[in-house]
């Protein structure tokens, strides 16, 4: 069935209190770097770490201005997956959408959009903390753990959905 074609009622549930607090985590981290970056800018080096190696080592200098780009890719990207995340249309289900499962799957689809938008302001959130804070000496790098850690999250997070997808195909 055509997502198109199903009533209105069919969609998604209304968000819940722990998807609301998910909102609010990717909100408040952007609103930080919004407000930190303006306020410290005067602090930072003229030059900020801008590539890291797989050892977590910096690589590169770029100028203090290309901090903005995480924050203004996580704005875009805040702004995009919370749009496909409400509009069912746009969700690529590898199930059929029956008008009995509708309402479940668009939730959990909704659900897994927003924990995977959470995760990557996160992650951006984390590579800015560590560029300053390598920028001013404090730290030296992203660590050694960081790439493990981003992919092993990255795995969890895609099986996931995988797993439990497979009860509505019949496997």
């Amino acid at each position: 069935m055509n997502p198109m074609d199903e009533p209105k009622s069919k969609g998604a549930r209304p968000l819940s209190r722990v998807e609301w607090l998910v909102e609010a985590a990717a909100v408040g981290i952007l609103l930080f770097w919004i407000v930190y970056l303006p306020s410290h800018w005067a602090d930072l080096p003229d030059e900020v770490p801008m590539r890291f190696g797989l050892g977590g080592q910096p690589e590169s200098l770029g100028p203090r201005t290309a901090l903005w780009f995480l924050p203004g890719i996580g704005i875009i990207l805040y702004g995009a997956l919370t749009l496909v995340s409400r509009l069912k249309q746009f969700h690529n289900l590898p199930v059929e959408v029956t008008p009995q499962n509708a309402a479940e799957l668009y939730t959990f689809s909704r659900r897994f959009i927003n924990v995977v938008k959470l995760e990557v302001i996160c992650l951006f959130g984390y590579i800015e903390w560590k560029i300053l804070q390598t920028a001013r000496g404090n730290a030296d790098g992203l660590g050694l753990w960081f790439m493990p850690l981003v992919v092993g999250a990255i795995l969890l997070t895609s099986l996931f959905p995988i797993f439990r997808l497979r009860r509505y195909r019949g496997d």
